[in-house]
């Protein structure tokens, strides 16, 4: 049995500093989430094609397409790689991506698709690597529902998708309190693994993979809901976000729009 290895590729800001995770052994590789813009996935894919593995599978971890656009550019390069998928996600991904292009084709064009890959349904919750089981958990609360996470026991390394976040605004446009607390129960389940390696969604540049991305989210999410505790405007929830965590800078979209959602002046 080959040792693993985890190499990870962060997209660019304009895509929101989104992971990719590639896991690879002595021959084969295995990629977690194929980027957002169509330019990114050629960066990633061009890596992939650097490292010189045999990818034999793409796992996408939820239906944001951020997390799945880019699988036609990597599809294209590596047309024996199964694309795969837990079933929610794919119904997921079928019932959103036509607005999705919607949203995004005016403001970058051709740089998303057309028409996006759509993956096949993962029938078993392990995905197989040179001898290493990458343990798939879904049907779980992150930024969304129906998030899922990769968890590699052999190296004791976890790709969380957009349930961490790491030395970023952390996305909470699509919650409310209550999945929020779900949200922490997941965060307790990631933990309780006692990863050593902590791949996040979206994380900002030079920063280490390591179980404080664990940290980093929780802190976030408590700071969020003490602020709106005190029933702010948008102006104050974003003022109030940014002096608990002046060090953050990226994905500040994330903690913008969450202010106009949540805000006690929303409706104005």
């Amino acid at each position: 049995m080959s040792n693993l290895s985890i190499e990870v590729f962060t997209g660019s800001a304009q895509a929101f500093n989104v992971n990719s995770a590639i896991v690879y052994g002595e021959k084969d590789a295995v990629l977690v989430d194929a980027q957002f813009l169509i330019s990114d996935a050629h960066r990633l894919t061009a890596r992939l094609l650097e490292l010189g593995k045999n990818l034999t599978h793409i796992y996408v971890t939820h239906f944001h397409p951020d997390h799945y656009f880019g699988l036609q550019v990597v599809k294209s390069a590596y047309p024996q790689a199964q694309v795969l998928a837990l079933a929610e996600t794919v119904e997921d991904i079928k019932n959103t991506f036509g607005k999705k292009i919607d949203q995004w084709k005016p403001t970058v064009g051709n740089n998303v698709p057309d028409v996006p890959v759509i993956p096949d349904v993962l029938d078993q919750d392990i995905i197989e690597l040179e001898g290493h089981e990458l343990k798939i958990k879904g049907r779980l609360q992150g930024d969304t529902p129906n998030n899922s996470y990769v968890w590699i026991p052999s190296i004791k390394a976890l790709i969380t998708g957009d349930i961490v976040y790491n030395d970023t605004f952390v996305w909470t446009l699509e919650t409310n309190a209550e999945s929020r607390q779900a949200w922490h129960q997941t965060l307790d389940e990631l933990q309780s693994l006692n990863p050593e390696i902590v791949v996040a969604g979206h994380q900002a540049y030079n920063t280490e993979n390591t179980p404080e991305a664990i940290a980093h989210t929780r802190r976030y999410l408590i700071a969020f809901d003490e602020v709106l505790s005190e029933s702010p405007t948008t102006d104050q929830i974003i003022a109030n976000v940014k002096s608990r965590f002046p060090e953050l800078h990226t994905v500040e979209i994330g903690l913008i729009l969450a202010a106009k959602a949540f805000g006690v002046n929303h409706a104005k």
